[in-house]
């Protein structure tokens, strides 16, 4: 599977320890297959008695390299699973729900998470954002109005920059001004750095454990010295990953212009110290540790305390 910019690689032999690891707790696995060489490789574990028949599979479409997200690929996909298998299939962005209704009319079943169930159940704690053309800011503010004024939604899911862009940028002011004016939330998740691309290659998947958190770092260091969280105060920003490795060594951002007043510009005037302004920031909590958390919770304030997977997995695809 392709993730930004490397390839997320599951060997039969890892396939193998968690498929024997999910049987010994009483679980069964759900197959994500992303092109027809993942459905080769299930059918083999299958044969080898690995996995259970009949095994559930999930056909996920719109990854990049992988199965397009056509009718076709879709029944393509359905004609090379087992016989008796249970599946369901889906798309990403604008035809996620395109491809689950193609893969109900194929026979497939529509997958419903645990996230759909918390949702119903709970609609006064847990709430869909929308995918915002943010390339284009003018037509990501009509999007994002329609989003939250006529869907109910409460915001919108972004990157951690556009294209490579910091979106710190002017440009993109129409967009926070419209935040503001709806008082929705904007969901920032990277994608790791492609610029370092190079730096990150080798064995750790360096691209995800390095570049995720330090373009979220990244981003919110530029709303922080450019001015942004200034001019738009109001702005309801909530950061993947604790925000990055800003909570872990934000009183360094305070001493940048003093100690270097040559490498910043003299016509932004910060309201406040740098390190104030995370008390306008939302940070998720996932930092793995109780230690790590208790830090992040102490360095930010009471401006922490929403959980990722409240938030993320409930992304819903805003059709322009």
């Amino acid at each position: 599977m392709w993730s930004g910019s490397s390839a997320v690689i599951n060997a039969p032999e890892s396939i193998t320890a968690m498929a024997q690891a999910m049987r010994e707790a009483g679980s069964k696995p759900e197959l994500e297959v992303f092109d027809s060489g993942d459905i080769q490789l299930a059918k083999m574990l299958i044969g080898k008695g690995v996995l259970d028949s009949p095994a559930m599979f999930q056909i996920v479409t719109g990854i990049r390299f992988g199965f397009e997200q056509t009718p076709q690929t879709m029944a393509y996909a359905r004609s090379l699973l087992p016989a008796d298998a249970v599946w369901a299939g889906f798309g990403i962005g604008r035809m996620a729900f395109l491809m689950v209704a193609q893969a109900f009319l194929l026979g497939g079943h529509v997958r419903v998470g645990l996230e759909d169930a918390d949702m119903a159940a709970q609609p006064e704690r847990f709430a869909a954002f929308a995918s915002i053309t943010l390339q284009y800011p003018d037509l990501a503010v009509q999007q994002l109005d329609g989003a939250v004024r006529k869907q109910g939604l409460r915001g919108a899911a972004i990157n951690a920059s556009v294209l490579g862009e910091s979106f710190a940028q002017p440009r993109f002011d129409p967009v926070w001004a419209k935040v503001e004016e709806l008082g929705a939330v904007l969901f920032v998740h990277p994608q790791s750095t492609p610029e370092l691309a190079k730096r990150f290659a080798g064995n750790g998947w360096v691209s995800n454990l390095i570049g995720n958190p330090l373009d979220t770092t990244l981003a919110l260091q530029h709303l922080i010295f450019e001015g942004t969280l200034d001019r738009f105060p109001g702005l309801k920003l909530l950061a993947a990953h604790g925000g990055g490795y800003l909570g872990s060594y934000a009183p360094r951002s305070d001493h940048a212009c003093f100690i270097s007043p040559q490498n910043c510009n003299p016509a932004i005037v910060l309201k406040k110290q740098p390190t104030e302004y995370l008390n306008q920031l939302y940070l998720d909590s996932l930092v793995f540790t109780p230690e790590g958390l208790r830090h992040l919770a102490a360095q930010v304030g009471a401006s922490l305390g929403f959980i990722r997977k409240q938030v993320l997995r409930l992304t819903a695809c805003l059709v322009a």
